[in-house]
């Protein structure tokens, strides 16, 4: 309400290469593939952390992630899953 009203200022942006990219994926996901809002969230947020572990704050180069890191991502991420049929998920959204 008081950004709205020009009280407060509105943060500046400061997007990283990541957020970014994310952006475009979303995009992506909604104009191109049509998926539901809750799906895009869910595949978006798992992107994230696999573009964040590849790159961190640096430059995204999608072209530069090669089998081996997403099967070093995806083993890490299966461990936070209690049952295998859980990380479903992780795969469903790597698939983009």
């Amino acid at each position: 309400m008081l950004r709205a009203q020009g009280v407060i200022a509105v943060p500046a942006n400061r997007a990283t290469p990541v957020d970014d990219e994310l952006r475009r994926y979303d995009e992506y996901m909604d104009h191109v593939r049509g998926l539901a809002p809750k799906t895009s969230s869910i595949a978006l947020r798992i992107v994230g952390r696999l573009l964040t572990a590849r790159f961190g704050k640096g430059a995204v180069d999608v072209a530069a992630i090669e089998p081996e890191h997403v099967r070093r991502f995806f083993a890490g991420q299966a461990k936070l899953y209690s049952k295998p049929a859980n990380a479903g998920s992780v795969v469903a959204s790597l698939r983009g």
